[in-house]
């Protein structure tokens, strides 16, 4: 909507409703010591997964945004608000991925949730901007508050597995985690060991994150040959976990508390710069870059029988040379890139029962990504056939972890 030549409103609204198992059919090709002695063996690793418990997943997302941009002396400003609404109205997934009935996982009637809003405020320079002839820029700010977790997700394990892990039986000289071990001692207290249906463990959490950021960027035209371009950003982040427990289905319906863990909050401030030179001859650009990157900590929000643990910031280095070329005449694009990106304290996924998390997040030690970039296009018969293009791009990746 253009309500003035200066002045325009970009509205959309998104409503979306999902059914089916997609993702949430998985297989478990590198069954750890412990699942091999509970009786599972790796699964081919091809598309056929075999589980016992049945995959199914469902729910809403409604998503509304709108951006509001004004042009005008001496900068142009943008305005974006956005809000998301997500309800998980069925997750269902065979935890221990085998045809062994040993661990299911389930979220039902909205126990998935998730609510974000953000707002981002942003000065551009134009054309009737004091000195726009030798420097191009952008100020902004940004917010963001969101919502999220299980309310609850329910962990169903087999009263086998419970009290083999309990006894040893299952592994010999395992030693399991002395709190595991409490909490099962007091399922069994309570007579759930000995019910054929397994024990059924809703577990609840949810994170608050409140995100607050302000960036700009700015490109220098040295002259008609080289830019130097410069940013950064600061955030400031705040991530909060409540209403972390974890309960136990008794046989009459009800719930009972086995664990309430305190509410925990942790702040991360970052600062990340950036750097680009570039270099523009007639056909061909060169640059190259160097900058920082960083994702905050966050909460591991549902647990069995462990607090909420924390995950710390993953920080990012990356270097980068490289040119862009295009030769009109010959109808050729020819790109190359080379890079090089170091990881700090990378966050990592993985399943594990024993740490009692739906999902689980860990800190690796480091990361480490090098490798090159060769694409380009190229239109042989520009007169005879214009629209004949062909195209090739080449990766090379070497990455540690």
């Amino acid at each position: 909507f253009r309500p003035h030549e200066n002045f325009d409103v970009a509205l959309t609204y998104l409503a979306s409703d999902l059914v089916g198992a997609g993702s949430t059919v998985q297989k478990n090709i590198n069954p750890s010591p412990l699942a091999q002695a509970a009786g599972i063996s790796p699964q081919p690793d091809d598309y056929r997964a075999i589980q016992d418990f049945p995959a199914d997943g469902g729910g809403t997302q409604e998503l509304a945004y709108g951006t509001l941009s004004f042009r005008a002396a001496p900068f142009d400003t943008k305005l974006t608000l956005s809000t998301q609404e997500v309800q998980a109205d069925l997750q269902s997934l065979d935890y221990d991925g085998s045809p062994r009935p040993l661990v299911s996982a389930t979220a039902k009637n909205n126990g998935q949730i998730d609510e974000a809003d953000s707002i981002e405020l942003q000065f551009l320079s134009n054309d009737t901007t004091w000195g726009h002839e030798h420097v191009q820029w952008v100020i902004g700010g940004f917010y963001f508050d969101e919502t999220g977790g299980y309310d609850p997700v329910t962990l169903a394990a087999a009263p086998n597995l419970l009290a083999g892990l309990r006894t040893g039986s299952l592994l010999p000289g395992l030693s399991i985690p002395d709190g595991l071990a409490d909490t099962i001692d007091q399922l069994d207290v309570l007579g759930l060991l000995a019910e054929d249906g397994g024990v059924q463990l809703p577990l609840f959490g949810l994170l608050d994150t409140r995100s607050v950021s302000a960036f700009t960027q700015l490109t220098w035209f040295i002259n008609d040959v080289f830019n130097l371009t410069v940013g950064a950003r600061y955030q400031d982040e705040k991530r909060t976990v409540r209403d972390s427990r974890s309960t136990v289905l008794l046989p009459d319906g009800t719930n009972q508390t086995l664990l309430a863990f305190a509410d925990r909050t942790e702040t991360n401030k970052n600062f990340s710069p950036k750097v680009t030179l570039s270099a523009q001859t007639e056909d061909i650009l060169y640059y190259a870059s160097w900058g920082t990157a960083f994702k905050g900590g966050t909460f591991n929000t549902v647990n069995v029988y462990t607090p909420p643990s924390y995950v710390v910031p993953q920080e990012v280095t990356s270097y980068e040379i490289g040119i862009k070329s295009e030769f009109p005449d010959q109808g050729l694009r020819l790109n190359a890139a080379a890079f090089y990106t170091d990881i700090d304290d990378p966050q990592v996924l993985y399943v594990s029962v024993l740490t009692g998390g739906a999902v689980v997040l860990e800190n690796a030690q480091k990361g480490r990504t090098q490798g090159f970039e060769l694409d380009g296009s190229w239109l042989p018969m520009t007169d005879l056939n214009p629209g004949l293009l062909l195209t090739g791009n080449l990766t090379y990746v070497d990455a540690t972890f």
